[in-house]
């Protein structure tokens, strides 16, 4: 008994042994026959918005998703939301150092850097927000041949899309310009909102988007400029009275890679990223329109009064805004940007 369980063990070791590719003597065609499962590639994606925002569950996680199932699991997204890796107004240089592999920017959130992406600021130039055909074909229009060469060239950029248009979010109603002076406004960033504001009398503050319900909650300002759909990502309805429908301008942002990793990728993987990029724009588009939709529906839950401008109203705060367009034009031009040229493409294209 005792020479048959001897005889066992060592059959087993040996197998073992054999199994694991330490015998010398083992043929190189059987140690060949079962290949290492290669190892996934792993992308980090890093955004600035909580993980209830439109943009990260509604178009981040479901493309992250959409992308491992399309490569058969040899891609996979690992996402960092919320500022994680970085502040809103460090995403690009996050990308372009390299700490992640793809990130979220939001231009305007770094004052002067981005130039051109200052047009979709303009008050009343562009209607519409991600989910209006018309101002997607211009803002497609305006990255492919103007924002992307000039602004983005370092980066591969992935899609493009913008907010909905920015209202008032206060606690004192603003109904009429006058309305507006004195009173104490946050903007997420940008030079056009802050221009907007000064003009009509009114002391912009920059805030950044995790500060936005501290300071109406305290007092510090008493209103936010800011797209509606805000109001459900962060919780804006407890603080705020009213909102003004000022439909005034809207940001864009884009999601770009690093030139390196894309580079580094195998080219079937490739070209099916590029192919889910329209896909990704159609679910973002269809993320935030439902997200200014429940917003709307939020605020009147919460007895927040929705205010409408008059058509004469409108048209003062339009005149009102007209020098900035003439203005930003101008010194936009001066710098050697074809900004004067982009306002008429832009103005084209309506007029069709």
């Amino acid at each position: 008994m005792n020479k048959l369980m001897s005889w066992m063990v060592l059959n087993v070791l040996v197998s073992g042994i054999a199994i694991a590719g330490w015998i010398p003597w083992m043929p190189k065609e059987v140690l060949a026959a079962t290949p290492t499962p290669a190892q996934p590639i792993v992308l980090k994606l890093s955004h600035s918005t909580p993980p209830v925002s439109p943009q990260h569950k509604g178009v981040f996680v479901p493309w992250a998703e959409e992308l491992e199932k399309r490569t058969n699991g040899r891609v996979k997204v690992k996402i960092f939301p919320s500022e994680q890796l970085g502040k809103a107004g460090e995403a690009y240089d996050l990308v372009l150092r390299r700490t992640v592999d793809i990130s979220w920017v939001v231009p305007s959130f770094v004052i002067g850097q981005f130039p051109l992406d200052e047009i979709f600021h303009l008050p009343f130039l562009i209607p519409g927000g991600l989910d209006d055909p018309k101002s997607g074909r211009i803002r497609r229009t305006l990255y492919e041949k103007y924002l992307t060469p000039i602004n983005f060239k370092e980066v591969k950029v992935l899609w493009t899309g913008r907010t909905g248009a920015n209202v008032i979010m206060s606690t004192k109603p603003v109904r009429t310009v006058e309305d507006a002076k004195g009173l104490i406004a946050g903007y997420p960033g940008g030079r056009i909102l802050m221009r907007l504001l000064q003009t009509v009398g009114a002391s912009p503050i920059q805030v950044s988007a995790p500060d936005m319900y501290t300071n109406l909650e305290k007092r510090v300002t008493d209103a936010q400029v800011i797209p509606l759909e805000a109001m459900m990502t962060f919780k804006l309805n407890e603080v705020v009275k009213y909102v003004t429908m000022l439909n005034a301008g809207g940001g864009s942002f884009l999601t770009v890679m690093n030139q390196k990793t894309w580079s580094s990728l195998p080219a079937d993987i490739q070209k099916i990223v590029d192919e889910m990029s329209p896909w990704a724009e159609e679910i973002q588009a269809k993320s935030w329109a439902g997200a200014r939709g429940y917003s709307a529906s939020v605020a009147k839950k919460s007895n927040i009064e929705l205010i409408e401008f008059s058509p004469a109203e409108r048209n003062r705060w339009i005149e009102i805004s007209k020098p900035i367009e003439e203005e930003w034009a101008r010194e936009t031009d001066a710098k050697g940007l074809p900004a004067s040229k982009m306002v008429q493409e832009i103005k084209q294209m309506l007029a069709k």
